[in-house]
């Protein structure tokens, strides 16, 4: 009796290399979005900001106890002048609603300050400032 011999299938090394691609892809976008996130959640400016977003007793009344941001950040870097600038908005939400955080930080002499820190509870125009401390 004679075996037939099957060779290699052709369809299956493009299968395999396009698999291979499409996994390579999508590594480099998972690594590229967590180090992004990582270089904005790192900083001192987004710690003290969240901070002040779990303290704040108006926030801790409209979105409930406890406060966690959401996993998209908008942000955007740069230099003005000597001070490094840091903006950044997020989904903030709580147990009963959500609202948005942004922030615009400046680092001079190794300190934050903040020339802008809101957060937007959904459903209302008003915003709550941040900057002072309640």
């Amino acid at each position: 009796m004679k075996i037939k011999d099957q060779g290699t299938n052709p369809r299956k090394g493009l299968l395999l290399f396009i698999s291979a691609g499409c996994g390579c892809i999508i590594l480099f976008l998972a690594i590229t979005f967590f180090s992004l996130r990582w270089s904005v959640t790192s900083t001192e400016a987004y710690q003290d900001a969240m901070r002040r977003v779990r303290t704040n007793t108006v926030l801790l009344e409209e979105l409930g106890a406890p406060i966690s941001a959401g996993w998209r950040i908008s942000s955007s870097r740069g230099w003005q002048g000597a001070a490094r600038i840091l903006d950044f908005s997020l989904t903030i939400s709580g147990p009963k609603k959500s609202g948005t955080l942004t922030c615009r930080a400046r680092l001079h002499y190794r300190e934050w300050d903040f020339d802008l820190l809101e957060a937007k509870i959904g459903g209302k125009n008003d915003s709550i400032d941040l900057r002072i401390r309640r």
